[in-house]
């Protein structure tokens, strides 16, 4: 699952996971050590081939910088375009719940001014590195892009009506294509 900082990675990761009966995999779990300081770069490349290599999940988190590792092991990509404002507007939202409900159970960004330009940045620069490591990494890779939250919220109402298939991939589903892209 894949996408700028508040698009909606969690929350369809979430679904998906719950509605294949995948492991959910959230890489702000693991990236994250106490404090909040980032883990070192080797270690962190470490630890991704080791969850990559689990036997089947829902992967949460861009990280374009472990790309390369994840997408080979990916049966589908996910990829959720969303407009900067809003996914400003989502992340800031999220803070703000995370401190009122004193929600210490998963990691949620602080808002920096570093975390603010990444996502405000994030279509012109970030994106079109995902799609470029995409690209190289997983040119047979089933690609979904999913368009801002009505596309998620829509990918979603396809998927629950969706009788499942002897694999446990809804039939019919987007994610089981291999030969094409996909716009939901």
């Amino acid at each position: 699952m894949l996408g700028s900082p508040g698009a909606g990675k969690s929350f369809l990761s979430n679904f998906l996971s719950r509605q294949l009966g995948l492991e959910l995999v959230r890489l702000d779990d693991f990236f994250w050590m106490p404090g909040p300081v980032r883990m070192p770069t080797d270690q962190w490349r470490m630890l991704v081939v080791k969850l990559a290599g689990r036997s089947s999940w829902v992967m949460d988190g861009t990280y374009e910088a472990s790309l390369d590792l994840r997408i080979p092991a990916a049966e589908a990509i996910v990829y959720i375009q969303s407009n900067r404002w809003a996914c400003l507007w989502r992340v800031v939202m999220r803070r703000l719940l995370a401190r009122w409900r004193h929600d210490e159970s998963t990691y949620v960004q602080a808002i920096t001014p570093f975390f603010v330009r990444y996502v405000l940045r994030f279509p012109r620069l970030t994106q079109p590195e995902v799609f470029r490591l995409i690209a190289r990494h997983g040119p047979a890779t089933p690609l979904v892009v999913v368009d801002s939250a009505k596309g998620v919220d829509r990918l979603i109402r396809q998927l629950e009506h969706a009788p499942p298939a002897h694999d446990g991939i809804p039939a019919g589903s987007l994610l089981a294509d291999p030969r094409q892209n996909h716009h939901a």
